[in-house]
């Protein structure tokens, strides 16, 4: 009875029209009942999800971002150009203002409240995943809410905006993203779905500069989506891919550089083995002979099993790329294995 009642009232103030100051965030007492209900009490909270899922969503819907500017013909003139920019409203200009004195606005104040209402939303929904993964009942209600958490709640909070605290948004987004993904209970079909949106979305955190771990578990979850969706990826998406895979063989962290090993090894299985074209394979070894003869057994490990999974496309290739490198390798182990 007590769980209903908090439900209830939380559901209430779905309908609030406060912008940023959001009733069932600073409601104190009302929080701290709703978050145990969704940490303590997952079976029961994922029982009402169709429920508490909106509710959600409704607090962790990020501002609409400001429509694009209209596109400048390249031989237009300097008048007409000027006439093209879009003109700043008062307040535009205020702020401009008050952010050369170095003043917070309410806008800043509004948009700092947002980001704080949204980060604590994803680390309650997060929470609901975790723990809903431990019981066998949650996965049929994980599944169901799936495409509503995924279009509405995380894809928008992945996109890019300035701000520590924006920036903490996405990660947390991340880290919710493979939760759900982990958690096995997503049907391909909701999935296959989602890939054309979703997939774009965490491959542009594969070049996250200022942490790793944003570009670790992107690396996680693109590993998910091509082990489920197995076959399923076409040319373009294949074509389109690689590049941006293959340019974490040289990052910075060799933690990423592991994991991308393993989203490598499952992109060669994510198409029909048509849509790796020669020049892809070509490319695609070279970097992969050059890493296998790094120092960490660890990586001359995870090279060599994609290397391997390199050779179910075109064996011939891998043998005459194996004894290329074997004239100039440090460790000849691996190429001898690949040769024999």
């Amino acid at each position: 009875n007590n769980s209903t009642n908090i439900i209830d009232k939380s559901n209430s103030l779905k309908t609030n029209n406060n912008t940023c100051l959001d009733s069932l965030m600073l409601n104190n007492h009302l929080k701290n009942s709703f978050e145990t209900l969704i940490r303590i009490i997952p079976t029961i909270a994922w029982s009402y999800h169709d429920i508490i899922i909106p509710i959600l969503v409704y607090h962790a819907t990020p501002p609409p971002l400001p429509p694009p500017p209209p596109e400048v013909p390249e031989n237009a003139t300097m008048a007409e150009r000027n006439a093209l920019k879009p003109k700043e409203t008062p307040e535009q200009v205020m702020r401009n203002y008050a952010a050369i004195r170095g003043e917070e606005t309410k806008y800043d104040y509004d948009n700092a409240m947002n980001a704080q209402i949204r980060l604590d939303i994803m680390g309650l929904l997060e929470d609901m995943y975790r723990n809903g993964n431990n019981d066998w009942q949650c996965s049929n209600y994980i599944n169901n809410s799936a495409d509503e958490v995924l279009t509405n709640i995380i894809l928008p909070n992945l996109i890019w905006k300035s701000g520590r605290m924006e920036s903490a948004v996405r990660k947390l987004g991340l880290v919710t993203c493979y939760t759900l993904l982990k958690a096995g209970s997503i049907k391909a079909e909701v999935l296959f779905k989602q890939a054309s949106i979703l997939v774009p979305a965490i491959v542009s955190h594969l070049d996250d500069y200022y942490d790793a771990s944003p570009r670790q578990i992107s690396c996680y979850c693109l590993s998910i989506i091509f082990e489920r969706l197995r076959g399923a990826f076409g040319d373009a998406a294949i074509n389109d891919l690689y590049p941006k895979l293959l340019k974490r063989l040289d990052d910075s962290s060799d933690v990423v550089r592991i994991a991308i090993a393993n989203t490598l090894d499952m992109f060669l299985l994510a198409g029909p083995k048509k849509c790796y074209s020669s020049t892809m394979l070509n490319y695609t070894l070279d970097q992969l002979f050059i890493h296998l003869d790094d120092i960490d057994e660890v990586i001359q490990e995870c090279m060599y099993k994609v290397i391997m999974t390199c050779s179910e496309l075109d064996s011939n290739l891998v043998l005459k790329k194996a004894n290329d490198a074997l004239n100039s390798c440090r460790n000849k182990t691996y190429c001898n294995k690949i040769i024999a």
